[in-house]
């Protein structure tokens, strides 16, 4: 359950919470199941933090840190991170659907299960980033760094699903629908 105090801090804004993390680095940050729908966290410091199963859905991350943060089970759906660091965090199972994430970076991270349907990762980083099971289908990873077609081959896509030049869609791709 999320710590009451720093979920108010965090709703200050990004500078205040920004600041408060630098005067306590130490601290450990739970704002699991924290509720942040429509909030906005553009360019917060969240590295680290536990947001598992926390509620994003429409808010906005934008050049947002949440590299080595626990965002498993959490909700990003229709949110807007692009530009985010999520490098080393685990998003097991969290929702990812319709979600602007342009050129973030997935770098280590692990996306297993995650749904990702019609989302828009134009640009991001995804070297050694664990994609099993990850539900791509009608997304866009065009010009997406680091994807290799190994990762591809244990993901979920489509033939709508839109890959960088030099990667194919695996075979079991083709009996998946396009909705």
């Amino acid at each position: 359950m999320s710590n009451i105090k720093q979920f108010k801090i965090l709703m200050e804004g990004a500078k205040i919470w920004n600041d408060w993390r630098k005067l306590y680095p130490d601290q450990k940050i739970d704002l699991a199941k924290a509720d942040l729908r429509m909030e906005t966290v553009q360019g917060a410091n969240l590295s680290g933090v536990n947001l598992s199963g926390a509620d994003f859905r429409k808010a906005s991350g934008v050049e947002a840190d949440f590299s080595q943060s626990n965002l498993s089970g959490a909700n990003l759906h229709r949110s807007n991170s692009s530009k985010a660091d999520f490098s080393g965090a685990n998003l097991k199972g969290a929702n990812l659907s319709d979600a602007k994430l342009a050129g973030a970076d997935f770098s280590g991270a692990n996306l297993t299960g995650v749904v990702a349907t019609e989302s828009d990762f134009l640009g991001a980083s995804f070297r050694g980033t664990n994609l099993t099971g990850a539900d791509l289908k009608n997304s866009q990873l065009a010009k997406s760094t680091g994807l290799t077609q190994e990762q591809l081959d244990h993901a979920v896509g489509n033939a709508s699903t839109k890959l960088p030049e030099g990667l194919k869609p695996p075979k079991a791709w083709a009996d998946q629908p396009d909705q």
